[in-house]
């Protein structure tokens, strides 16, 4: 059992309370066969993971570069990657880093679920050196050292990890959560494709998949399915649930994050100065969101003078 999280400093309790949403009071599994894939399994650990950082973003070049500079900062061992979600094909070209060709707008008709399968499939394609992907709003930041040491740690055993991460079964354990309840309402055409009878939702963020499992999920997927579903779909924020899901499908072994990690991961108002002082004093603490997209802002770059 872990508890929700306490409410952090200065964060606006609106916003904090649309995030434990989808936390239920003392967040115990409710499905056994959930529960057991919760269970780690035995796989050898080394000292630090091989992390792939796979980036969504269509605008701010220079917001880009200073996250691609800050990534590598704080985990040496990683590579990134960009997925290209704008109208301009040039945007990331000026950045050190590799772009997915299968990158394109994501707009009404595609959806920002399918990024990270879009980054899966050409990571597979291309033999990507890594043993974990994660993927990466724009406005998320490191702020503390060790999180290859810890991730590698904390993935023992296990193939995914997600925030908040929770089995739902019945529209009743949706209430209150948008993209749950806007999947139950298109359920019939999305069953399917998932080939499950529930689905399993985290938030988008900082979502963890073993390389492993990824190879099992594109195993059995769908292209076809997808195009055609993303094309009319009204779920919001399907990229909350569409991989996590899969994840259980294939018996990959799941986990949420601790509670500590992410305790300055919130949605709506930026982070401020104050704030990722006090954040960056927690040993256990690694990366803090959102922090605003733009240079000039004053957490920004009080954060880029500590990577210096």
């Amino acid at each position: 059992m872990v508890l929700k999280p306490d409410l952090p400093a200065s964060a606006d309790r609106k916003i904090w309370n649309r995030i434990l949403q989808a936390v239920p009071d003392d967040y115990e599994i409710p499905d056994r066969a959930f529960a057991e894939l919760l269970k780690p399994k035995q796989i050898a650990s080394g000292q630090e993971a091989k992390i792939c950082f796979a980036i969504v973003a269509h605008a701010n070049e220079d917001v880009l570069q200073d996250q691609v500079t800050n990534l590598r900062f704080y985990n040496p061992n990683a590579s990134v990657v960009l997925y290209n979600g704008g109208p301009d094909p040039d945007f990331g070209k000026g950045v050190d880093i590799d772009i997915c060709p299968y990158s394109r707008p994501l707009n009404a008709s595609y959806k920002l679920g399918r990024f990270l399968p879009d980054v899966m499939r050409w990571l597979e394609e291309t033999g990507g050196d890594y043993e974990y992907l994660i993927n990466l709003d724009s406005d998320y930041l490191f702020l503390n050292h060790g999180f290859e040491t810890w991730l590698e740690h904390t993935m023992h055993g296990y193939d995914m990890m997600g925030m908040y991460l929770k089995l739902y079964r019945t529209r009743q354990d949706s209430e209150g959560w948008l993209p749950g309840e806007t999947l139950w309402a298109e359920w019939d055409r999305w069953q399917p494709f998932f080939g499950t009878d529930s689905f399993c939702g985290s938030l988008n963020g900082m979502q963890v998949y073993r390389r492993g499992l990824i190879r099992d999920m594109l195993a059995g997927f769908d292209w076809e399915q997808l195009e055609e579903r993303l094309a009319t779909t009204n779920v919001y924020a399907l990229e909350e649930i569409l991989c996590s899901t899969l994840a259980v499908r294939c018996g990959g072994r799941v986990r949420p994050y601790p509670i500590d990690p992410i305790r300055y991961v919130r949605l709506g108002q930026p982070y401020t100065v104050e704030d990722v002082t006090t954040a960056r004093e927690l040993t256990d603490l690694f990366f803090i969101h959102p922090i605003e997209r733009e240079m000039s802002d004053p957490a920004r770059q009080y954060i880029q003078r500590l990577s210096q």
